[in-house]
Order: C-alpha cells, then structure tokens, then sequence
C-alpha cells in the first residue's frame, strides 16, 4: 500500500462513520472481545446514541454488557474529532511541520503533541529486537561509529551542550542493511562494548575506526578490522592482534549514514530529551521505507494502550523515553542544563510536508461546520504500550 494521495484519504474519511470504518476495516481495533462473565464472543452492534460502535454480549447472564470497539486501541478515550485525529497522524507521517497541523486541522498544539507523542510510541513498539540485531553469516560488515550532534556553544555564559550519537549500520552485498542508533553518555568502553554486544551477532566482521575501546573487539570474537582516519580514508588493517597485509579498509558507509541521520534531526532536537525519539523514527521511517502509511497502519494494529497504567504525566513520559532503545543507559546529568523540550516542536520538520500547501481555509479536513474545541481539557496522562500477542 503506497502512501494515499489527500484527495484518496479525504474520500476514505469524508464522515465520521467512514472514518470509523477505515479503521475497522484496516484492523487498527481489537479482535472481538469476550463478556467477562462466561467468556463467550461478544458481537459489534453501532447504536445510534454512540460514536463509536460497541462490542455487546447477546447473553443475559451479564446483563447484556457492551465495550467499546476502540478499548485497548491508540483511538480510545479520545475527546478530539476522530477525522481531525486522523489528518494529524497523516500529516505527521507525511512530515509536515506543527504549523500546517495546527493551522489546517483545527486543533491545539497541546492536542497535536499528544496525538505525537502516542504515535511515537506506535513507532516504538514496531522496533523489535530483531530490527536491532545487526551481523551474521550473511553480512558483508558492520561499520560502527561515534558522531557529535550538536556544537559546544555559549550564549550569555550558558553552555549548550549537543549529545554523542552511537551508530552501526550493516553491509550486505554492497548496500546498507539493518541500522542501530542512540545517545551515549559518553564513548567509554563500558559504555560502547555492552552495546555491541548487545546488537551484533558474535563472529561478525566489524570495520571501525581506531577510537581506544574498539580495539578489544577481536578479544571479543569480532573479525574487528580498524581504519586509521589520521592516515586516509581508506587504510590497511590497524586492529590489534591481527595483520592482513595490504588489503585497505573503510568506513565510507556510516559516514555517509551520519549525513542522512543529521538531516533528519534539527538541530533544536539534538538534545537528551528530544534525540532518542528523532533517532526512533529515523529508524522507524528506514524499516519502513516507501511503506510508511502501511507500516502505520500495522504498527497501530499491534500496539495495545494500556488505560489503566497511566500515571504521573512527566513521570511516565521519563520512563517511556528512558527505556527507549535509542537511549543508551547511563549518566546524563552532564546535559542537565539543555532546554526542555514538548512533543510538539518534534513535529517540526525542515522540509516540505503534504499539508503544507493547502489553502488555509480548504475544507478537506472538516465537512461538518462544528465550531468544537479541543476538549482535552483534563490534563494528558500517556498510556504505557505492549504489543498485542498475535
């Protein structure tokens, strides 16, 4: 499935209902739920008094109970205009910045970021393990790297510290393969060997530069083979314990990756806070490449939201983004003095989005001419995420 044109999309969701129906026809609720009481299958009926169709038991041993269609789904609990909700998802996939969002969808920037911040967890369900192991037989190389996002500034006597970029990349048959991002702490070897360790298949070849910690690799059991920048791009082996003569190296392939990376990431966003969840969908938009609209639409059918774990605002978004598979563990308090940052300003992409050049006052993404707020006026406790058992 290609990524649907506006006009496509505006057709699928010209009313509630088929807005409603894009959803349930793409899978993105749950299976048919089963009555508390004797577990039998519940059956979807859609009254008239509901927004959303419900899941009812036809027995009368519970008194008939209904579920909503949408519990367990990222739609659940929602006080925003489903149709709005969606065009704020596809024109986030579509990387169009939070200005065209706010301005063509008709909703705040603190409902904006709440609908991003989910998506990104969305993003980081679909990252699985496997996405992460890089190497094996069938592996040319690993090219590992360390890369600075951002510059030692001054403003006013106040440093404005940027953050180390940890990044392996694979080759296969010439071409990039499978990738690993995530800030680092520091570039110390108990910082940057567990992470190998961690995310490549022992025995695999790993060209890297000659950064102190990198050259126990081959003590490890890597073929470790080592660059020496100092002497050219491309040199002969300079790995410790092993010689192979004249045959010359490099690491040309994640220098280049670090170009795209850095394109994807502003340099607002090179920050603890904000890095992790750019370098989550770098990865994400990568798994996915030209699939990014389908890889949604998946990711939003696996990923359960679970209610019932919401719990201090700023205290869950710290342990979501703390256990983020971008985000090295560690001690970060060197960065303590960088700015804060909102889920909002993650939306705002250099570049040209689809939704950026619609006229302001287009009616593609409100048929009805309801003048209602936000309605998020309660204050947003995100929702912790699992992927749903298949």
């Amino acid at each position: 499935m290609s990524f649907p044109t506006i006009i496509e999309f505006a057709s699928q969701i010209s009313t509630h209902e088929g807005a409603v129906m894009f959803l349930v026809n793409h899978n993105v609720f749950s299976d048919p739920m089963l009555c508390n009481r004797n577990s039998t299958q519940m059956h979807i009926t859609w009254p008239q008094s509901k927004t959303y169709p419900r899941w009812r038991c036809t027995n009368s041993c519970c008194g008939r109970s209904t579920k909503s269609v949408t519990q367990g789904s990222y739609f659940y609990n929602r006080k925003a205009n489903l149709r709005k909700i969606l065009w704020s998802i596809y024109g986030f996939i579509a990387q169009n910045t939070s200005f065209s969002l706010t301005r063509q969808v008709g909703l705040e920037r603190r409902t904006i970021a709440q609908i991003i911040h989910d998506i990104y967890q969305v993003m980081d369900n679909d990252i699985t393990d496997e996405d992460l192991l890089l190497g094996g037989p069938d592996v040319d190389e690993v090219q590992i790297d360390e890369s600075k996002f951002g510059k030692n500034k001054h403003h006013r006597g106040h440093p404005v510290l940027g953050v180390w970029v940890f990044g392996m990349v694979e080759k296969k048959n010439g071409r990039a393969g499978k990738a690993f991002l995530c800030i680092v702490p520091n570039r110390t070897a108990d910082t940057l060997i567990p992470l190998i360790q961690n995310h490549v298949v022992p025995g695999t070849k790993i060209v890297s530069d000659c950064h102190a910690p990198y050259m126990r690799l081959r003590s490890l059991g890597y073929d470790h083979y080592a660059v020496n920048h100092s002497m050219g791009f491309a040199t002969v082996n300079y790995s410790q314990g092993h010689n192979n003569g004249n045959t010359l190296y490099n690491s040309n392939m994640i220098e280049g990756f670090w170009t795209a990376v850095k394109r994807s990431v502003d340099r607002r966003h090179r920050t603890v806070d904000a890095c992790p969840w750019k370098l989550l969908e770098f990865l994400w938009r990568r798994k996915h490449y030209n699939q990014h609209w389908q890889g949604l639409l998946q990711g939003l059918q696996d990923t359960e939201f679970d209610i019932n774990s919401s719990i201090n605002n700023s205290t869950i978004i710290e342990e979501i983004t703390n256990h983020l598979p971008t985000r090295a563990p560690g001690d970060y308090s060197r960065y303590q003095n960088q700015e804060d940052f909102s889920f909002i300003d993650l939306v705002d992409h250099i570049g040209d989005g689809l939704l950026d050049h619609i006229d302001s006052d287009s009616s593609s993404f409100s048929s009805e001419s309801e003048s209602e707020s936000d309605s998020n006026n309660s204050e947003y406790l995100p929702a912790r995420t699992r992927r749903r058992i298949q």
